[in-house]
């Protein structure tokens, strides 16, 4: 479709504009405002841009190499995590174990698409916030301790992070670990609406957090409990609710699309846009999707009415309509001006992989007439 080349073309264009032209290939500056480049920067415009639209093969092996020593230069040689210190910016409130966890786990992704790995291993130590690595009781703790009840998007993510890099590290607990963890998603599933949460915690919260919740199914092989219930709930978040950020907008998408497939127990990777398309795309293959065009036309409208919304000047997107995020897990790394933003161009680069996936699904007469509009 003509609308989905515009947003691809948009968001490189805009990514280029943000690559520094000195020192190595692959330092990026989060926005247009942004003092210096970031690690975020770097693992954003790797994974969910470059790679997902197929820029990374044209480049020389010379600046892969060097994007791949930029990755390696924030890896500390004591603890083995990724830790962007020069944007720290001295915020005492942000929980920088989480942080690094965040940015190891998406450092290790990086440097597998760019053919490298880690320079150090990820080393136990007496650290609590470091035992969870290791010890499937410390996991089991640590679980425990995250807010489910309130912020299960943010616990989600903090899980899928770590399972992430436990499948990189395979400590010798990891067997015990999985199953610990998939006990865990099974039994805090609410079973009326196949969502995750509190009384406490909002539709986006509880919504985003299946979003996740799925991801980790999908890792691990399992195929997604109550898939029904949850597509239900999804398409009520999905066009009922008008998203106030783009990474809302992008869980609500995300989710309806993973369950409007049924995937099976096979295994799939989804954790950037690439991926994630590649794993939906064999369920879809199969024929083990909803067949309903009248409503995949309706998503698919929806969604890129929708992704206007955060179109910014500079023919980036931004994280809010008309704004850029200043933040990224807790850091900042902009001003937050009326500009795009890496968060954004992120989550614009997975909504494109679903409306892709959506459009595979059509039956021919429906494309026709998803084309003559």
């Amino acid at each position: 479709m003509i609308v989905l080349d515009k947003i691809r073309n948009d968001i490189f264009f805009w990514t280029e504009k943000r690559r520094s032209k000195w020192g190595r290939y692959g330092r990026f500056r989060f926005a247009k405002s942004s003092g210096k480049s970031c690690l975020s920067g770097a693992l954003i415009a790797l994974l969910d841009i470059y790679d997902y639209f197929e820029i990374l093969e044209t480049l020389s092996l010379k600046q892969k190499i060097q994007w791949v020593e930029y990755i390696q230069s924030f890896q500390d040689k004591t603890s083995g995590l990724f830790i962007d210190k020069k944007n720290r910016r001295g915020i005492s409130v942000v929980d920088w174990n989480a942080v690094a966890e965040y940015d190891t786990a998406r450092s290790i992704d990086a440097l597998s698409v760019l053919g490298s790995s880690c320079l150090y291993s990820i080393i136990k130590n007496e650290n609590q916030e470091n035992k969870k690595l290791f010890s499937a009781d410390a996991l089991y703790n640590w679980i425990q301790e995250l807010d489910w009840n309130k912020w299960p998007a943010g616990a989600a993510t903090a899980l899928q992070q770590i399972v992430a890099i436990l499948q990189e590290t395979r400590p010798e607990d990891l067997e015990k670990m999985i199953e610990m963890v998939k006990q865990f998603m099974h039994s805090t599933q609410n079973m009326e609406t196949g969502l995750w949460g509190g009384k406490d915690a909002t539709l986006e919260q509880r919504c985003s957090s299946a979003y996740k919740m799925i991801i980790i199914f999908g890792e691990l092989g399992v195929d997604i409990p109550n898939r029904e219930k949850i597509l239900k709930t999804a398409l009520h978040w999905f066009f009922d609710f008008e998203q106030a950020n783009m990474c809302a907008f992008r869980n609500s998408l995300c989710l309806v699309v993973e369950t409007l497939v049924s995937r099976g127990g096979e295994p799939i990777r989804m954790k950037n846009p690439k991926t994630f398309k590649e794993g939906i795309s064999k369920a879809i293959a199969k024929g083990s999707y909803t067949k309903d065009d009248n409503l995949i036309l309706s998503i698919v409208r929806h969604a890129l009415e929708m992704i206007k919304r955060f179109k910014a000047p500079d023919l980036g997107y931004s994280f809010y309509p008309g704004r850029a995020t200043s933040h990224h897990n807790g850091v900042i790394l902009c001003k937050g001006l009326q500009e795009g933003d890496f968060l954004a161009a992120s989550n614009v680069a997975f909504c494109h992989a679903c409306i892709s996936l959506l459009i595979s699904m059509l039956s021919e007469k429906a494309l026709a007439e998803l084309q003559s509009v």
